[in-house]
Protein backbone atom coordinates (compact mmCIF):
# COMPACT_ATOMS: atom_id res chain seq x y z
CA UNK A 1 0.00 0.00 0.00
CA UNK A 2 1.16 3.61 -0.54
CA UNK A 3 2.04 5.87 2.27
CA UNK A 4 0.25 8.59 3.25
CA UNK A 5 1.47 10.75 5.61
CA UNK A 6 0.03 13.69 8.15
CA UNK A 7 2.62 16.77 7.76
CA UNK A 8 0.25 18.73 9.89
CA UNK A 9 -0.57 17.54 13.29
CA UNK A 10 -3.04 18.90 15.79
CA UNK A 11 -2.32 17.36 19.38
CA UNK A 12 -4.18 20.13 20.79
CA UNK A 13 -7.85 21.44 20.69
CA UNK A 14 -9.14 22.85 17.14
CA UNK A 15 -11.96 24.43 15.67
CA UNK A 16 -12.59 26.16 12.60
CA UNK A 17 -10.55 26.36 9.40
CA UNK A 18 -7.64 25.10 9.59
CA UNK A 19 -4.84 24.02 7.21
CA UNK A 20 -3.80 20.89 6.88
CA UNK A 21 -1.07 19.50 4.88
CA UNK A 22 0.03 15.65 3.73
CA UNK A 23 2.50 13.59 1.85
CA UNK A 24 2.03 10.84 -0.12
CA UNK A 25 3.83 8.05 -2.54
CA UNK A 26 4.35 9.09 -6.08
CA UNK A 27 1.37 6.00 -7.31
CA UNK A 28 -1.22 8.75 -5.55
CA UNK A 29 -2.77 10.56 -8.00
CA UNK A 30 -5.86 11.88 -5.68
CA UNK A 31 -6.34 12.22 -2.24
CA UNK A 32 -10.20 12.12 -0.74
CA UNK A 33 -10.43 13.91 2.77
CA UNK A 34 -13.04 12.72 4.99
CA UNK A 35 -14.16 13.74 8.38
CA UNK A 36 -16.09 11.94 10.44
CA UNK A 37 -17.00 9.56 7.16
CA UNK A 38 -18.08 12.29 5.66
CA UNK A 39 -16.42 14.02 2.44
CA UNK A 40 -14.62 17.52 2.66
CA UNK A 41 -12.33 17.80 -0.39
CA UNK A 42 -10.53 16.23 -2.84
CA UNK A 43 -7.14 16.76 -3.90
CA UNK A 44 -5.56 16.07 -7.74
CA UNK A 45 -2.61 16.97 -7.76
CA UNK A 46 0.68 17.82 -5.07
CA UNK A 47 1.16 19.97 -3.42
CA UNK A 48 -1.20 18.31 -1.33
CA UNK A 49 -2.29 21.10 0.77
CA UNK A 50 -6.03 22.05 1.87
CA UNK A 51 -8.10 23.98 4.53
CA UNK A 52 -10.39 21.55 6.49
CA UNK A 53 -13.59 23.35 8.42
CA UNK A 54 -13.84 21.46 11.83
CA UNK A 55 -16.86 23.42 12.74
CA UNK A 56 -17.42 26.09 15.66
CA UNK A 57 -17.32 23.74 18.34
CA UNK A 58 -14.47 22.08 19.73
CA UNK A 59 -15.62 18.13 19.55
CA UNK A 60 -13.91 14.67 19.25
CA UNK A 61 -13.67 13.95 15.18
CA UNK A 62 -11.60 11.76 12.99
CA UNK A 63 -10.05 13.19 9.69
CA UNK A 64 -9.29 10.19 7.49
CA UNK A 65 -7.28 10.90 3.70
CA UNK A 66 -7.64 8.31 1.46
CA UNK A 67 -5.37 8.03 -1.39
CA UNK A 68 -6.78 6.93 -4.77
CA UNK A 69 -4.54 5.63 -8.26
CA UNK A 70 -4.93 6.70 -11.68
CA UNK A 71 -8.03 4.19 -12.09
CA UNK A 72 -9.28 5.53 -8.92
CA UNK A 73 -8.64 2.73 -6.52
CA UNK A 74 -8.04 2.60 -3.17
CA UNK A 75 -4.36 2.60 -2.64
CA UNK A 76 -3.77 3.75 0.90
CA UNK A 77 -5.12 5.50 3.97
CA UNK A 78 -4.09 7.46 7.03
CA UNK A 79 -5.92 8.99 9.86
CA UNK A 80 -5.74 11.01 13.00
CA UNK A 81 -7.92 11.91 15.86
CA UNK A 82 -9.24 15.22 16.61
CA UNK A 83 -9.38 17.04 20.01
CA UNK A 84 -8.99 13.68 21.81
CA UNK A 85 -6.12 13.06 24.29
CA UNK A 86 -2.76 11.95 22.24
CA UNK A 87 0.54 11.56 23.31
CA UNK A 88 2.41 15.19 24.01
CA UNK A 89 4.49 14.22 20.95
CA UNK A 90 4.37 12.31 17.56
CA UNK A 91 5.96 11.93 14.63
CA UNK A 92 6.25 10.59 10.78
CA UNK A 93 8.96 9.50 8.59
CA UNK A 94 8.25 10.98 5.17
CA UNK A 95 10.07 8.96 2.47
CA UNK A 96 12.03 10.83 -0.79
CA UNK A 97 11.66 9.06 -4.38
CA UNK A 98 13.61 9.28 -7.26
CA UNK A 99 12.22 10.25 -10.62
CA UNK A 100 11.88 6.10 -11.27
CA UNK A 101 9.65 5.80 -7.73
CA UNK A 102 12.35 4.48 -5.94
CA UNK A 103 12.94 5.49 -2.07
CA UNK A 104 17.04 7.64 -1.80
CA UNK A 105 16.02 9.50 1.40
CA UNK A 106 13.20 9.52 4.59
CA UNK A 107 12.64 13.08 6.33
CA UNK A 108 11.33 12.96 9.54
CA UNK A 109 8.78 15.11 10.95
CA UNK A 110 7.35 15.67 14.23
CA UNK A 111 4.64 17.75 16.18
CA UNK A 112 4.78 18.49 20.32
CA UNK A 113 2.33 20.00 21.76
CA UNK A 114 3.87 22.55 23.67
CA UNK A 115 6.37 23.68 20.30
CA UNK A 116 9.67 22.39 21.89
CA UNK A 117 12.10 20.79 19.61
CA UNK A 118 13.71 17.68 20.37
CA UNK A 119 16.77 17.00 22.31
CA UNK A 120 17.87 14.11 20.61
CA UNK A 121 16.88 12.68 17.41
CA UNK A 122 17.69 8.92 15.56
CA UNK A 123 16.96 7.84 12.44
CA UNK A 124 17.52 3.84 11.82
CA UNK A 125 17.31 1.86 8.78
CA UNK A 126 16.78 -2.26 9.27
CA UNK A 127 18.27 -1.59 13.01
CA UNK A 128 21.35 0.59 11.79
CA UNK A 129 21.96 4.28 12.36
CA UNK A 130 21.68 7.19 9.48
CA UNK A 131 23.48 9.93 9.44
CA UNK A 132 20.77 12.94 9.70
CA UNK A 133 21.53 15.99 8.18
CA UNK A 134 18.66 18.39 10.52
CA UNK A 135 15.67 15.97 9.84
CA UNK A 136 17.08 14.53 6.46
CA UNK A 137 18.82 11.51 5.67
CA UNK A 138 19.88 9.76 2.71
CA UNK A 139 19.07 6.13 1.86
CA UNK A 140 21.82 3.63 0.11
CA UNK A 141 21.49 1.46 -2.72
CA UNK A 142 18.72 -1.07 -1.21
CA UNK A 143 17.21 -4.47 -2.54
CA UNK A 144 13.67 -3.67 -3.03
CA UNK A 145 12.79 -7.61 -2.69
CA UNK A 146 13.44 -7.50 0.46
CA UNK A 147 11.20 -5.53 3.43
CA UNK A 148 13.12 -2.81 4.74
CA UNK A 149 12.56 -1.40 8.67
CA UNK A 150 12.79 3.16 8.84
CA UNK A 151 12.43 3.72 12.52
CA UNK A 152 12.89 7.07 14.64
CA UNK A 153 13.23 7.99 18.00
CA UNK A 154 12.72 11.18 18.65
CA UNK A 155 13.34 12.65 22.55
CA UNK A 156 11.96 15.94 24.50
CA UNK A 157 12.93 17.08 27.65
CA UNK A 158 9.19 15.68 29.44
CA UNK A 159 8.82 13.12 26.57
CA UNK A 160 9.44 11.29 23.38
CA UNK A 161 7.79 10.21 20.38
CA UNK A 162 8.73 6.84 17.89
CA UNK A 163 7.28 5.83 14.67
CA UNK A 164 8.18 2.71 12.42
CA UNK A 165 7.72 2.14 8.69
CA UNK A 166 8.05 -0.57 6.27
CA UNK A 167 8.66 -0.47 2.79
CA UNK A 168 9.66 -2.84 -0.13
CA UNK A 169 9.16 -6.74 0.04
CA UNK A 170 5.78 -7.68 -0.92
CA UNK A 171 4.58 -4.25 -0.04
CA UNK A 172 3.93 -2.45 -3.55
CA UNK A 173 5.07 1.17 -1.47
CA UNK A 174 5.17 1.48 1.83
CA UNK A 175 3.34 0.87 5.08
CA UNK A 176 2.80 1.51 8.63
CA UNK A 177 4.43 -0.87 10.86
CA UNK A 178 1.12 -1.08 13.32
CA UNK A 179 -0.23 -3.73 11.78
CA UNK A 180 -1.91 -7.05 13.23
CA UNK A 181 -1.91 -9.83 11.56
CA UNK A 182 -4.16 -12.97 11.60
CA UNK A 183 -3.34 -16.32 10.52
CA UNK A 184 -5.14 -18.13 7.77
CA UNK A 185 -4.88 -20.97 6.18
CA UNK A 186 -5.39 -21.64 2.38
CA UNK A 187 -7.99 -24.26 1.21
CA UNK A 188 -8.68 -22.83 -1.97
CA UNK A 189 -7.82 -20.68 -5.16
CA UNK A 190 -6.66 -17.05 -3.63
CA UNK A 191 -8.15 -14.34 -5.81
CA UNK A 192 -6.10 -12.39 -7.15
CA UNK A 193 -7.58 -9.39 -5.03
CA UNK A 194 -8.83 -9.83 -1.58
CA UNK A 195 -11.02 -7.05 -1.30
CA UNK A 196 -13.83 -8.45 0.36
CA UNK A 197 -12.58 -11.51 0.97
CA UNK A 198 -12.22 -10.96 5.44
CA UNK A 199 -14.97 -9.34 7.77
CA UNK A 200 -15.57 -8.48 10.80
CA UNK A 201 -19.31 -8.09 12.91
CA UNK A 202 -20.63 -7.99 9.06
CA UNK A 203 -18.28 -5.10 8.25
CA UNK A 204 -15.54 -5.88 5.12
CA UNK A 205 -11.55 -5.44 6.15
CA UNK A 206 -8.85 -4.06 4.06
CA UNK A 207 -5.70 -6.19 3.59
CA UNK A 208 -2.76 -4.38 3.99
CA UNK A 209 -0.49 -7.07 2.99
CA UNK A 210 -0.09 -10.72 2.87
CA UNK A 211 2.89 -12.68 4.44
CA UNK A 212 3.58 -16.54 3.65
CA UNK A 213 6.79 -16.76 6.52
CA UNK A 214 6.76 -19.51 8.40
CA UNK A 215 4.37 -19.40 12.03
CA UNK A 216 5.88 -18.68 14.98
CA UNK A 217 3.58 -19.03 18.17
CA UNK A 218 4.79 -17.99 21.60
CA UNK A 219 2.53 -19.59 24.58
CA UNK A 220 2.69 -16.67 27.98
CA UNK A 221 2.24 -18.49 31.07
CA UNK A 222 0.42 -16.53 33.33
CA UNK A 223 2.76 -15.19 35.59
CA UNK A 224 3.21 -16.23 39.38
CA UNK A 225 2.81 -13.04 41.87
CA UNK A 226 5.75 -13.33 43.43
CA UNK A 227 7.96 -12.99 39.74
CA UNK A 228 5.87 -9.96 39.56
CA UNK A 229 7.24 -8.60 42.53
CA UNK A 230 10.54 -8.88 42.33
CA UNK A 231 10.50 -7.04 38.81
CA UNK A 232 7.86 -4.13 40.31
CA UNK A 233 9.04 -3.77 43.99
CA UNK A 234 12.43 -2.64 44.62
CA UNK A 235 14.44 -5.18 46.72
CA UNK A 236 14.49 -2.77 49.90
CA UNK A 237 10.98 -2.33 49.90
CA UNK A 238 9.42 -4.41 52.58
CA UNK A 239 7.42 -7.13 51.68
CA UNK A 240 4.33 -5.64 53.58
CA UNK A 241 4.00 -3.13 50.33
CA UNK A 242 3.38 -5.63 47.82
CA UNK A 243 -0.66 -6.40 47.44
CA UNK A 244 -0.35 -9.58 46.46
CA UNK A 245 -4.06 -10.08 44.84
CA UNK A 246 -3.63 -6.59 43.09
CA UNK A 247 0.12 -8.08 41.15
CA UNK A 248 -2.09 -10.77 40.26
CA UNK A 249 -4.65 -9.11 38.70
CA UNK A 250 -2.48 -6.88 36.84
CA UNK A 251 -0.84 -10.54 35.61
CA UNK A 252 -4.31 -11.47 34.40
CA UNK A 253 -4.75 -12.25 30.98
CA UNK A 254 -7.15 -9.69 28.74
CA UNK A 255 -10.93 -10.96 29.01
CA UNK A 256 -11.07 -11.65 25.07
CA UNK A 257 -8.50 -14.54 25.50
CA UNK A 258 -9.76 -17.62 25.26
CA UNK A 259 -9.32 -19.72 28.17
CA UNK A 260 -7.45 -22.29 26.18
CA UNK A 261 -4.44 -20.22 25.79
CA UNK A 262 -3.13 -21.30 29.37
CA UNK A 263 -1.10 -23.69 29.85
CA UNK A 264 -2.59 -25.26 32.53
CA UNK A 265 -5.76 -25.48 30.62
CA UNK A 266 -6.57 -28.80 28.97
CA UNK A 267 -6.92 -27.87 25.16
CA UNK A 268 -10.49 -27.64 23.29
CA UNK A 269 -11.54 -30.12 20.49
CA UNK A 270 -12.11 -27.27 17.79
CA UNK A 271 -10.73 -23.74 17.67
CA UNK A 272 -13.16 -20.95 18.09
CA UNK A 273 -13.61 -18.49 14.80
CA UNK A 274 -12.28 -15.59 14.61
CA UNK A 275 -14.28 -12.58 12.78
CA UNK A 276 -11.50 -11.50 11.27
CA UNK A 277 -10.90 -14.48 9.37
CA UNK A 278 -14.59 -15.00 8.07
CA UNK A 279 -14.51 -15.80 4.09
CA UNK A 280 -17.10 -13.48 2.69
CA UNK A 281 -17.92 -12.79 -0.91
CA UNK A 282 -18.46 -15.72 -3.44
CA UNK A 283 -14.49 -14.41 -4.83
CA UNK A 284 -13.35 -16.00 -1.82
CA UNK A 285 -15.60 -18.45 -0.97
CA UNK A 286 -13.72 -21.88 0.47
CA UNK A 287 -10.20 -19.66 0.24
CA UNK A 288 -9.06 -19.59 3.62
CA UNK A 289 -9.93 -20.95 7.25
CA UNK A 290 -8.76 -20.22 10.62
CA UNK A 291 -5.27 -21.18 11.27
CA UNK A 292 -5.34 -23.81 14.08
CA UNK A 293 -1.88 -25.21 14.33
Amino acid sequence: MAQIAFLTLYLGLVSGRQPVELRADPMVVALRMELDGKPVATLTAPPWRVTIDFGPGIEPQVLVAIGLDANGQEVGRTSQVINLPRPIAEAEIVLEHSAAGVPVGAEVRWRHLLGERPRRMTLTLDDKPLNLNQTRAALPRLDMATPHVLSTDLRFANGGARKEIVFGGTLPQSTASELTATAVMETGTVPASLDGCFASHGQPIRVQAIEKSEALVIMVRDPNPADSASALVPPAAHPSLLDQKATRDTAMLDTDTHEWLRPTSRPPSSFPTPATSEGSGAACSGSFSPHTG
